[in-house]
C-alpha cells in the first residue's frame, strides 16, 4: 500500500484544507498581527476576573460572536476597533516605538504599588525645563505601556 493509499485510508477519506490554509496565511501576512493581538486579548480578560468574552462585546455595542471572531486571530481589524479593544480592556495591545520627534524626551517609571502607578516627564527638548508628573489607577493585569500611554494622552500638547 503506498504512503498516500494509507494516509486516505486513516483519514476515512476527509479531505482538509490544510494547504488551502497554509497558502492563505503565506500570502496574508497581517495574519500574524492580528493573531498576536487575539492573544493580548486573551490575556487581558484571563487577567481580570470580572470580565469575560461576552462583557468585553456588551462593552463594546458587539455581537459576542464578533469578540469570538476577533480572538481566534483571523480578523483584518481597523485601527478604530483596536483602539476601541484597548479602552476596552485597560490594555495597550498595539505599541509604537520612540522615535527622533517624541515631545517628551525623557520618562521614568517612578512607582508601581497599590495599583497606580506614577510618572515624571522631563521635557528638556524645549528652551524651558517642564517637569511633570502623572498618577495613574490601574489593575493587576494592566501593562506599563498602557499607563505610559495615558500619561501622553494626559501630558503630551494636542
Amino acid at each position: 500500500m503506498s504512503q498516500n493509499e494509507n494516509l486516505k485510508k486513516v483519514s476515512k477519506g476527509i479531505s482538509t484544507k490544510w494547504r488551502e490554509n497554509a497558502e492563505y496565511r503565506s500570502k496574508n501576512k497581517w495574519l500574524t498581527y492580528s493573531s498576536k493581538i487575539a492573544r493580548r486579548i486573551l490575556a487581558a480578560i484571563d487577567a481580570n476576573p470580572e470580565l469575560n468574552q461576552a462583557k468585553l462585546a456588551s462593552l463594546l455595542n458587539v455581537s459576542p460572536q464578533q469578540i469570538s471572531k476577533i480572538v481566534k486571530g483571523k480578523e483584518n481589524l481597523t485601527l478604530e476597533t483596536i483602539y476601541n479593544l484597548s479602552q476596552a480592556l485597560s490594555v495597550e495591545l498595539i505599541s509604537f516605538p520612540n522615535y527622533q520627534w517624541n515631545t517628551t524626551s525623557s520618562i521614568d517609571l517612578a512607582i508601581k504599588s497599590n495599583n497606580t502607578v506614577n510618572f515624571i516627564a522631563v521635557d528638556n527638548m524645549s528652551s524651558l525645563l517642564l517637569i511633570n508628573t502623572f498618577s495613574y489607577n490601574v489593575w493587576s493585569g494592566t501593562s506599563a505601556q498602557y499607563a505610559l500611554n495615558k500619561f501622553n494622552e494626559s501630558y503630551l500638547p494636542v
